[in-house]
């Protein structure tokens, strides 16, 4: 339990926020233009795009991002980790202190644990699932209008979008605190605590 503890920890601490908005209305009545290129014409569709404006807190999904830098874990130590087996005689006495040393450790160890457990459960109470698919051709073939400012729109290109399909399943399926739900506060649903 105190390695799983510690291996949270150093992997939440490797944890950071990516705020992240739907722009676009889900009724395709207004947001980036798109084309199937399929002879139906341009219409809108929402995307996903980094939210560089909104204040902390009021962005649609705050997606996790895993830091690349100094999150590696560590190398394995050559030869294994066993310690030489020793040979020691000790008395009725000192083994007695010894046993009573162990138990407060392990009381404080319990009491880490739980504190540890209880962030854990705080934390994946607020995350939610979020389903997302590319839309477009990676190829240039369809997709949403891309264009430098000022310029016309001159070539297709794909980007995410909620999925909201009933047909098929998303492509991706991301973890995010939605809205403001952080840990540490009420959150809207609790997705972990949901029925499959």
């Amino acid at each position: 339990m105190e390695l799983s503890a510690a291996r949270y920890a150093d992997w939440e601490a490797c944890l950071r926020g990516v705020p992240v908005s739907e722009y676009g209305d889900p009724d395709r009545q207004g947001g980036y233009a798109y084309d199937e290129r399929d002879g139906t014409g341009r219409g809108f569709m929402p995307a996903l795009a980094v939210d560089r404006t909104s204040r902390p807190r009021r962005e649609d999904y705050l997606f996790l991002s895993f830091a690349r830098s100094n999150c590696q874990s560590d190398a394995p130590l050559p030869g294994g980790t066993a310690d030489p087996a020793a040979v020691r005689r000790r008395s009725l006495r000192a083994k007695v202190r010894d046993l009573e040393r162990r138990v407060r450790a392990i009381e404080r160890s319990e009491s880490r644990l739980l504190a540890a457990s209880e962030r854990f459960d705080e934390w994946e109470s607020c995350v939610s699932w979020v389903p997302v698919t590319e839309y477009g051709d990676p190829d240039g073939g369809f997709g949403y209008l891309f264009g430098e400012r000022g310029a016309e729109a001159s070539e297709y290109r794909p980007a995410l979008a909620i999925d909201r399909s009933d047909f098929d399943d998303p492509e991706y399926m991301f973890l995010a605190l939605v809205g403001g739900d952080r840990p540490g506060r009420t959150c809207q649903d609790e997705p972990g605590e949901a029925p499959d």
